[in-house]
């Protein structure tokens, strides 16, 4: 594609988001950043990372990301560079209201029924079907909770996003195909 672009992905737990987006990336040839990423922010190992970026962060509010108020700041300023530098898909992190005033972003919400969600919940952890809807319904709360607390809205919103797509409905690869054609008519 021609033109810069960034897709963001939020999605409910075990509907295969992360797949998605790491797939569609290595389609796209663009690089798929996750949570992982940003673990480094809350961690206590992370202090050369973030020795780097103090130079830069000084006399903002952003400097001590040890506060756990300024690291949703810090978050956000890593996520606003990343989409300034290079076309990229971000998974997770509110970063679709982060950008949401770019037009060179796409927003994306993956989701699923639960019964779907269960079945693949289930090929990974050990529980009965009754301990893994609880498993993901407090995973999600937590999200929702995560994402309400930082943006002031809902997560489940579809009108946060440009496109909502049930991954049940159109597997792993029909979600990446739609993702990418929507990107290439959007963006090309």
């Amino acid at each position: 594609m021609d033109k810069k672009f960034v897709i963001t992905i939020a999605r409910q737990h075990y509907t295969g988001g992360l797949k998605i987006g790491k797939l569609l990336a290595e389609e796209l040839g663009v690089h798929c950043y996750d949570s992982e990423l940003f673990t480094l922010v809350s961690s206590d190992d992370d202090k050369e990372i973030r020795a780097a970026h103090d130079q830069r962060l000084k006399g903002t509010g952003l400097y001590d990301v040890s506060d756990e108020s300024n690291i949703f700041d810090y978050q956000s300023q890593i996520i606003r560079d990343i989409a300034d530098r290079e076309s990229c898909i971000i998974v997770g992190r509110c970063s679709n209201f982060i950008l949401r005033d770019r037009p060179d972003t796409i927003s994306v919400f993956i989701h699923a029924p639960e019964k779907f969600r269960i079945k693949r919940a289930s090929s990974v952890h050990y529980m009965s079907d009754a301990e893994l809807a609880a498993y993901l319904k407090k995973a999600d709360d937590k999200k929702a909770e995560y994402y309400e607390y930082h943006t002031g809205y809902k997560w489940y919103d579809v009108t946060q996003y440009d496109l909502s797509v049930d991954c049940e409905k159109f597997g792993i690869r029909g979600c990446v195909d739609y993702i990418k054609k929507y990107t290439e008519m959007r963006f090309s």
